[in-house]
Parts: structure tokens; sequence; C-alpha cells
């Protein structure tokens, strides 16, 4: 289920953010391309959201 997986992606974020912000090297880490891609390319397919009004995009900056 597609909402399944937008709950995966949260929650690996909050389980990985302050170990991979402390402890390892945050350039090109996983937590990034979940954020710049994954995450926007799931929002992107969502019908409700108007994309013609709306912009979607993922920074980890």
């Amino acid at each position: 289920m597609e909402d399944n997986k937008l709950k995966e992606l949260f929650q690996y974020i909050i389980n990985s953010y302050v170990n991979a912000r402390r402890r390892e090297e945050f350039k090109g880490h996983k937590l990034g391309e979940i954020i710049r891609n994954q995450i926007p390319t799931f929002l992107k397919k969502l019908d409700f959201i108007d994309k013609d009004k709306y912009e979607i995009k993922g920074s980890i900056g």
C-alpha cells in the first residue's frame, strides 16, 4: 500500500537522523536521497495535490 511507503520513509528518517548527523558522513547519505527524491516523487503522485498550484521539492538544507 502506497501510504505505508510514505510512513516507512518518514520512520526511517526519524530513526536515523540523529545518528547520521552525529556519527556518519552526511554527504551522500541515504537520508538525503529519501528527502530529496523519494518523498517528493511519492507526493507528486497524489491526485489531490494541485500540481499547477504547488511545486514539490525536497531539500535537506
